[in-house]
């Protein structure tokens, strides 16, 4: 990235490693050993959207993120192709942490929006959003049996998920 960090945490699937990072798309590569040395070959790259501090999550061959264009997008790629499926609207915030529960995802913006979606290659298929604190929330939710747990600036809150 242009600062001295990357926050996007990279995520395996299958034999592939994806990477994004500010202006870098998402990109995955395959890495294999040839020669008694590693190499690695891309397999994928786009650049219609781009991480910067979301770490994305993946369904089956989906992939789920928070992209930094459009100040904040919600997108899905197919893992296989790395095709963008769809984007969500823009302007949702500078990052979300975001968990999977089976089929059902949750995103924690920093503005201490939960939003809890179905997993969809259709399209964003929000289930309901919660405004769960007072203060910034960086920290990924705790899906703990039937309770979310959630940390702002200065507090952990436990909810019960219906």
């Amino acid at each position: 990235t242009a600062y001295e960090q990357n926050i996007v945490t990279p995520i395996v699937w299958k034999d592939l490693l994806i990477f994004s990072g500010t202006g870098k798309g998402v990109f995955a590569i395959r890495p294999a050993w040839r020669n008694n040395t590693w190499a690695t070959d891309k397999v994928w790259h786009n650049e219609e959207v781009s991480m910067y501090m979301n770490s994305p999550v993946i369904s089956g061959e989906l992939l789920f993120g928070m992209s930094h264009k459009q100040k904040g997008q919600f997108f899905c790629l197919d893992l296989n192709t790395g095709k963008t499926l769809w984007t969500g609207d823009g302007r949702q915030g500078e990052n979300a942490a975001m968990t999977m529960a089976g089929t059902t995802l949750f995103s924690l913006t920093n503005d201490a929006d939960l939003i809890v979606s179905a997993v969809s290659s259709k399209g964003p298929s929000q289930i309901k959003r919660y405004h769960v604190a007072d203060s910034p929330t960086w920290a990924h939710p705790v899906i703990v049996g039937n309770r979310i747990l959630i940390k702002d600036e200065k507090t952990l809150a436990s909810f019960i998920v219906p």
